[in-house]
């Protein structure tokens, strides 16, 4: 009896370990290189470090995308990128993964600046980046009530990239959660560019997990269909804006709800977790607020090598299981 029950607590504990969600963090950039990648990449590995919500796997190798490279990996964030980061057999890989596995997409920041010709990223996604004025106090307003927008005031002023996308991503069913005062914002390319965003224009979008068609359209009955969530945030351009703890919720939230079954409600008021209080706005002049949580260790360099991911291989437990299957398994040992 001793025996068995040995082996059925080290059944569980091996359980939880797997059940935990492991995540890409993708950090390429053929183009442009944000300043601010490797304090937002640390900031995302210390979330899921602090909340126990996921393992971020952080990398700048294309190579990683193949059908065996991706499969360990529930969610897949593009942060930051520019222009062509895969190969073709790279985004095929990529729209496989979207299409088989129920898996989430989250963009951060420049993650939309990417990929352009490939119709299937974009629209899983939600749209690609079209451009942004100069660095300026921008006033953003939340459009709908939703967990990853709800520690933002319904109106607030920070420093931050007012961006342009090339298409509307309503017109996906996505439904956008922030917007800007365009009245307020310094932009001489106003108007004069040959893309429709929609109105008001989209700055943080989400899309419930639905059957979407990646050719948009016209890949006919045997087009492929991604079913997973989707979360698109143009913060986050400042390395200030990955240590303040208020915009620091907004990515905490975003990942949880991406993460969480799709059967789950979006109205869930789980919130994100936080080491010290929050402030009510943040800061406008982009630097980090008083209430920051973020590590004073150095970060970790976004070139980095990917971590382990194989304790997650062959694993499919979603989140909302997790707590039910461990107290089934505790509850067996107990019975022995």
């Amino acid at each position: 009896m001793a025996t068995r029950l040995i082996g059925l607590s080290a059944l569980a504990l091996t359980v939880a370990a797997q059940a935990v969600p492991q995540i890409l963090v993708y950090t390429k950039a053929a183009g442009y290189y944000h300043e601010s990648i490797p304090t937002a990449s640390d900031a995302i590995r210390q979330i899921g470090s602090r909340t126990g919500l996921f393992n971020a796997t952080v990398s700048d190798d294309e190579t990683l995308f193949t059908r065996d490279g991706l499969s360990p990996f529930s969610l897949i964030a593009f942060l930051s990128n520019s222009d062509q980061v895969l190969t073709d057999d790279g985004e095929t890989a990529l729209t496989d993964w979207l299409s088989t596995t129920g898996g989430s997409l989250v963009g951060l920041h420049a993650g939309s600046a990417c990929l352009f010709e490939d119709q299937a990223f974009g629209t899983a996604l939600g749209s690609w980046f079209d451009y942004h004025p100069d660095l300026q106090n921008v006033t953003f307003t939340k459009l709908v009530d939703h967990p990853t927008v709800a520690m933002f005031p319904d109106r607030y002023t920070y420093l931050e990239e007012a961006h342009h996308f090339r298409s509307d991503p309503r017109a996906v069913n996505c439904t956008v959660l922030l917007s800007f005062d365009e009245s307020l914002i310094d932009d001489p390319r106003a108007g004069t560019r040959p893309y429709y965003q929609g109105s008001p224009p989209p700055i943080a979008w989400y899309r419930e997990g639905q059957s979407v068609d990646l050719t948009n359209g016209t890949g006919g009955a045997s087009a492929p269909r991604m079913t997973g969530r989707t979360f698109m945030t143009s913060l986050g351009h400042t390395t200030e804006f990955w240590q303040d703890d208020l915009n620091l919720q907004h990515i905490e939230a975003g990942l949880r709800w991406a993460l969480q079954d799709f059967a789950s409600s979006n109205s869930s008021t789980s919130s994100p977790s936080s080491e010290s209080p929050a402030s009510t706005t943040p800061s406008t002049a982009g630097s980090a607020s008083t209430a920051s949580t973020a590590s004073t260790s150095t970060p970790a360099s976004a070139s980095a090598s990917p971590s382990s991911t194989s304790g997650a291989v062959g694993v499919s437990f979603g989140p909302a299981r997790t707590p039910l299957l461990l107290l089934a398994l505790v509850t067996l040992c107990c019975l022995v």
